[in-house]
């Protein structure tokens, strides 16, 4: 069997598309060893970031985009050979000539709020989900509420759609496995990323591109609202790329790091007191499972995926209500242990082994 995947969102580093191809691909190929993998990227800027692809083009993006969404001409197996299955990821969808077609819609955020997108990236999506209407055989949503979503907006019947869970990445892992609570190695490594990030003191983290999505505004609000008390904790770390959209408060203790390594989230989460999280709108959200993997209490918001991803594991708040965030904040205080040890059981129910084997049976259900 003859699988083609698009990897080459994998070059997007800080975006839970790269962390999904990072992630799977090479629990993909550990799984599929009757398979033979064909991965697709295409980059000129970026070539030498395609480092999950084993075929390889100097091509920007944006043609593929016209090509693809636009024109919708010439078949991804010009670039491939033959195929059995093509993957496509959520931003180009190509014609094919004869492989069954599987595409991941990580979302819907472009048709709920496109006022939070650029332009062109709405423009994209719409070409796109025009052809994934019409000739994906199978849709892959990362949960219940996304699936919902592609059901309710695009019209996509509803067993077409299959649900296949995302993971945290095994960074995350591996620090739970190494640094258990209490151990050397996670105080190590916890002072390590605080010390390389000039924090000082206690504080909460909060991780995603910097969007109005994210709900940024209010989590600062409410932190600020939080601190005027004697909770102990006086800083709030920002982790996440600069998006777009809005222009954040400047406030004391409040600090933005940018775009960080994937390998000192672990200990950036860990060695934080709770990770706050009340997204206006996500596809999964992998915050969630990342901060309750290595022992980090977890607010996030009560409606869609996330609360679905959470469970009963986190704070659960209204994300438009500052006192809700504000209730949920010092939630994450009071009962930090038990929301620790219900975070590191939530999160053993999510593995990229199982979203692998799952994949893994959907490719060949189609064959």
């Amino acid at each position: 069997m003859r699988i083609g995947i698009d990897v080459t969102a994998g070059i997007y580093s800080g975006t839970g598309v790269a962390s999904y191809y990072r992630s799977l691909v090479p629990e993909l190929i550990k799984q599929g060893k009757d398979c033979e993998f064909v991965l697709l990227g295409y980059a000129m800027r970026r070539y030498s970031d395609l480092k999950l692809a084993n075929k390889k083009f100097f091509l920007p993006p944006r043609l593929m985009e016209i090509l693809w969404n636009k024109m919708h001409i010439v078949p991804v197996e010009t670039f491939t050979g033959d195929l059995d299955v093509f993957h496509a990821w959520d931003y180009l969808q190509p014609p094919v000539k004869k492989a069954k077609v599987v595409t991941t819609i990580h979302d819907l955020t472009t048709i709920k709020f496109p006022l939070y997108h650029h332009e062109s990236t709405v423009e994209a999506q719409t070409h796109r989900l025009r052809w994934v209407r019409r000739e994906a055989d199978i849709i892959l949503a990362d949960s219940l509420a996304t699936k919902r979503d592609i059901v309710e907006l695009l019209g996509i019947p509803e067993n077409k759609v299959k649900v296949v869970y995302l993971a945290a990445g095994e960074q995350y892992k591996k620090f739970s496995r190494e640094a258990g609570s209490g151990s050397a190695g996670r105080i190590a490594e916890i002072e390590r990323v605080k010390k390389k990030y000039g924090i000082d003191g206690e504080y909460f983290i909060s991780v995603g591109t910097m969007e109005p999505r994210k709900n940024l505004k209010r989590v600062i609000e409410a932190f600020s609202g939080v601190r005027s008390q004697e909770f102990g904790v006086r800083n709030l770390v920002v982790v996440g790329k600069s998006g777009w959209g809005e222009n954040l408060p400047k406030v004391n203790d409040v600090n933005f790091l940018g775009l960080v390594p994937d390998d000192d989230l672990p200990g950036l989460y860990a060695g934080s007191a709770g990770l706050i999280y009340p997204s206006l709108y996500e596809g999964f959200g992998l915050p969630v499972l990342e901060a309750m993997t290595v022992g980090c209490p977890v607010l996030t918001s009560d409606r869609g995926s996330l609360e679905e991803v959470a469970g009963k594991a986190a704070v659960l708040v209204d994300p438009e209500n500052i006192e809700s965030i504000v209730w949920g904040i010092e939630s994450l205080i009071n009962d930090r242990e038990k929301l620790i040890a219900k975070g590191l059981k939530r999160s053993e129910n999510f593995s990229w082994e199982k979203t692998a084997a799952e994949t893994l049976s959907i490719y060949k259900s189609l064959c």
